[in-house]
């Protein structure tokens, strides 16, 4: 093992990229052994970087919207909150092109569902009475 190739661990892990860090030695054994080009095994490996911080931040939303274990789309009953309808909520399932745009699928639809939320909350409220 020369210098470079000690080094290269602590300068990744220093750069923050723990999949390239933990898979850079085994490609590079198949990059050698399949002949890639060098742009394929960077791309190999920026590939396998992408896909871990990818799971990652989803698993920290996951974490941050403390759900409730167990609880599925299936189990939710539409009938209680009709404000919310089922072929809209597999509407956004199925067409999911706005959650890498970090927007919702048309304009005021938050607004909406939050004016919504809120009269659905003052009837709850002015039930109880």
């Amino acid at each position: 093992m020369n210098d470079v190739t000690a080094s290269l661990p602590l300068m990744l892990k220093h750069l923050r990229l723990g999949s390239i860090k933990d898979h850079w030695q085994p490609l590079v054994d198949k990059a050698v052994t399949e002949h890639w080009r060098p742009e394929q095994y960077l791309s190999e490996l920026c590939t396998l970087e992408l896909a871990l911080r990818e799971d990652k931040r989803l698993q920290r939303y996951l974490k941050e919207a403390t759900l409730p274990p167990g609880k599925q789309l299936g189990s939710f009953n539409f009938a209680v909150v009709t404000e919310v309808t089922k072929p809209h909520i597999s509407q956004l399932i199925s067409q999911t092109d706005w959650v890498k745009r970090g927007g919702m699928p048309k304009a005021g639809f938050a607004k909406d569902e939050a004016a919504q939320a809120a009269s659905f909350g003052s009837r709850l409220a002015s039930n109880a009475n």
